[in-house]
């Protein structure tokens, strides 16, 4: 005869599964809680200035104060710094518009001598960097990071440091490789070779015509020499100025090119006077049209740097 069944009273039954079901929802619930306690925490925060998306690592922070650059003036300036560590840190901000050039006239007006340029590729877009920036009465080495915009101010990054190649330096420099545009993307910065070489073309021998009016209007040149150097590179400068104003720039180095075709027609009406000065033998005038040649060639050396600034060379 078989054994009677055990029988299993129902309140018993619920109850176990009760128990059962608890038991896995907690288990569950420790699980993810679990899960939650290991995710990394986030290395890096992030900051949008001047239309620019900039991530820095959490080591960093923002600046109670922005620090200033003598001669750069920029709207809505930020400046990031590694916590730890003084006088080091990454300047952001945004130019005024309507400048010919990256760098604007104020700035460039305190350096002492141009300095080196290269067009570098960000994740998003590409930026003129500048090195070997001699700025007398800021004695922290700086590189600075340009992004132009056509119609508007340019965006500025400036990685300033005791000195060239430190720790907060170079941890900046991967902090500017990693900026991001938040706006329309800016044009191509790498210089467009048709038009270098047109512009290579119309300013070949112009520097060495300049050079040798130099010298032959200098002191102590006889008036024929003077007017007719002079009158001779007057010449050249007026067709200068019409060869360049014909060219098709790129957008961005429109404004650029207009300045320098300016400048050149305004250097060759300053020669053409100073030449009929020369063969009027009026001292007075002749004074007189000696100071505006030399005015009008610091404009064109100013007009020809610009050019510089955008990697077309020693234009």
């Amino acid at each position: 005869m078989d054994a009677p069944g055990r029988v299993v009273h129902p309140l018993l039954v619920v109850a176990l599964v009760l128990v059962a079901v608890g038991g896995y929802l907690l288990g569950s619930h420790r699980g993810s809680s679990h899960v939650a306690a290991e995710a990394p925490p986030s290395t890096t925060r992030s900051l949008s200035s001047s239309g620019l998306l900039i991530e820095f690592p959490v080591s960093w922070r923002r600046a109670s104060t922005a620090t200033a650059i003598p001669g750069l003036a920029l709207t809505h300036p930020v400046t990031l710094e590694p916590s730890g560590t003084t006088g080091a840190g990454l300047i952001t901000g945004e130019l005024p518009p309507g400048e010919a050039a990256p760098l604007p006239a104020g700035f460039l007006a305190h350096l002492n001598g141009l300095p080196h340029v290269e067009v570098v590729n960000l994740v998003s877009t590409q930026a003129y960097r500048y090195t070997s920036i001699g700025l007398p009465n800021f004695t922290k080495a700086i590189d600075l990071y340009v992004i132009p915009a056509a119609g508007t101010g340019a965006r500025v990054m400036a990685c300033f440091a005791p000195k060239r190649l430190t720790p907060a330096s170079q941890q900046c420099e991967r902090i500017v490789s990693g900026v991001a545009l938040t706006g329309p993307p800016a044009e191509t910065l790498t210089p467009e070779p048709i038009y270098a070489k047109q512009l290579s073309d119309v300013l070949a021998s112009l520097d060495a015509e300049r050079s040798r009016a130099r010298r032959e209007t200098a002191s102590g040149a006889s008036v024929a020499q003077v007017a007719s150097a002079a009158s001779s590179l007057a010449a050249r400068l007026s067709a200068a100025s019409e060869s360049l104003a014909a060219l098709q720039p790129p957008q961005l180095v429109a404004p650029a090119g207009a300045a320098l075709a300016s400048a050149l027609r305004k250097a060759g009406e300053a020669y053409s006077a100073l030449a009929v000065a020369a063969r009027a033998e009026s001292l007075g005038e002749y004074d007189s049209a000696r100071t505006a040649v030399g005015t009008a060639e610091s404009r064109v050396d100013a007009a020809l740097a610009n050019f510089a600034l955008m990697g077309y060379g020693a234009a």
